[in-house]
């Protein structure tokens, strides 16, 4: 039996991006908090020990969701069924489309989500950019060869980054016609080269 491809399911999920200060951190846990992932009690140094706020006594279960701040050095838990995640500032928390939450380190989250419905903005434009410098220099470094073939393979290289992280898009060839020149020169020949 050979394996089948799946596409990703469209889903629109809520997230916000984890900063460094105590005010980001309150920010992020009242908003988990107010979605029923509160603050676990009890003590952190023993995770396994960490009880809801409202948990009666003589109850020993363990809470599956929820969150704690990490004695040891302070950084902001979430108890998640796959076990407890640590989230570091500059990542983001995503709330599912079940209500659960869960840390994305930040560039998978930019290669993962966008937007819904909106328009490219400038910190698009500048994060195609990189992305394009990234793997143009990254091709560049001991590449041999001419240098047509050497700009050959960084417009190539370039071009699939931004294809791989859905920065652009392909139009379909029969689109491509109304950009061919009626004289049928180069592209890329000047005017004053004719």
């Amino acid at each position: 039996m050979n394996p089948t491809k799946y596409r990703k399911r469209p889903v629109v999920v809520e997230a916000m991006l984890y900063g460094p200060t105590p005010a980001d951190a309150h920010a992020l846990t009242e908003w988990m908090s107010a979605n029923l992932y509160v603050g676990l009690v009890g003590n952190a140094l023993d995770p396994a020990s960490l009880r809801y706020p409202d948990q009666v006594d003589g109850d020993n279960s363990t809470p599956d969701k929820g969150w704690y701040i990490d004695p040891a050095d302070g950084a902001l838990m979430i108890r998640t069924l796959e076990g407890d995640m640590r989230v570091a500032p500059g990542d983001y928390v995503i709330r599912g489309v079940q209500g659960e939450f869960y840390p994305c380190k930040l560039d998978i989250f930019l290669r993962t989500y966008e937007a819904p419905d909106a328009a490219p903005t400038q910190d698009d434009f500048d994060r195609s950019l990189r992305i394009a410098r990234f793997a143009a220099d990254d091709i560049a470094i001991g590449f041999t060869g001419t240098p047509a073939q050497r700009t050959g393979a960084l417009v190539k290289r370039a071009l699939g980054a931004l294809l791989t992280h859905g920065l652009i898009v392909l139009t379909p060839p029969e689109s491509w016609a109304q950009w061919v020149d009626i004289d049928q020169r180069h592209p890329f020949e000047s005017e004053a080269g004719r």
